[in-house]
């Protein structure tokens, strides 16, 4: 059975080709098992966030290394009106 996944966005890769290197895709896409697990391990978060992660991929605050997981950045963007900022973890390799 081939996995299932949403499309969240697009990557914009040009900066982040020049410290990963070429990508294999531009697309930002969520598994279908993530997106169970986060719904059922993290309910309530998952319905506060989850209609931000388009514009969060597509148009972040801020795109930092993760230092900690090889090959990862982290998306970070405010939500408007809120003192909640939303963070997504990518793994580009």
């Amino acid at each position: 059975m081939k996995p299932q996944y949403t499309q969240l966005g697009t990557l914009r890769t040009d900066y982040l080709e020049v410290v990963f290197g070429a990508l294999q895709t531009n697309k930002i896409i969520i598994m279908d098992e993530r997106e169970e697990h986060i719904k059922l391990r993290h309910p309530e978060d998952y319905e506060l966030l989850s209609p931000y992660a388009g514009v969060t991929v597509n148009n972040p605050d801020f795109v930092l290394i993760d230092e900690k997981v090889a090959g990862t950045i982290i998306m970070v963007k405010r939500v408007p009106g809120t003192i909640i900022c939303i963070k997504y973890g990518w793994r580009l390799k």
